[in-house]
């Protein structure tokens, strides 16, 4: 959409953005907000694991658990947002 207002500056022509642009543009940046969503909460699912691991190592089972779920849930919101796109 800024590429043709740029183009039209250039050639003094009056390009009209219609609705349709309007939409496209919305979807594509609907869709790089959820990819972003799915990249953080990739990181989050890996730190979680790390977390459990690490408190299992120091014998600390509830701890470790507790980030479990956490990474359980995430892995559930990742595969919904995967749906989504």
């Amino acid at each position: 959409m800024l590429l043709k207002l740029l183009f039209s500056a250039n050639n003094d022509k009056n390009v009209e953005i219609t609705e349709t642009d309007h939409a496209v543009h919305n979807l594509k940046m609907t869709q790089a907000s959820l990819l972003k969503q799915l990249e953080n909460l990739e990181e989050d699912i890996k730190e979680n694991e790390e977390k459990a691991r690490q408190y299992i190592k120091e014998n600390k089972r509830q701890l470790a658990k507790t980030y479990l779920r956490k990474k359980l849930l995430k892995e559930k919101n990742h595969g919904e947002l995967l749906t989504n796109i």
